[in-house]
């Protein structure tokens, strides 16, 4: 999971980079604050966003999906 907070007035440029380059298979959100999280099962990642766009550097997570039966 990928997570990053826009600079002030830089949203839509945060959203729209982050879409156009996250895997295909990613899944993309926003919220109402700035922030965009990409969920990218896949585990390919995304490059550097330019510095201009965030409030802060972007927070990363792996994490492995676990399936309902392995948790008995």
């Amino acid at each position: 999971m990928w997570e990053a907070k826009a600079a002030p007035e830089r949203a839509g440029e945060l959203l729209a980079w982050a879409l156009a380059n996250a895997p295909a298979d990613a899944r993309v959100y926003r919220s109402g604050d700035g922030r965009v999280v990409v969920v990218d099962e896949g585990g390919t990642g995304l490059p550097e966003p330019p510095a201009a766009l965030l409030a802060r550097p972007p927070h990363v997570w792996p994490f492995d999906r676990v399936e309902p039966e392995s948790c008995s």
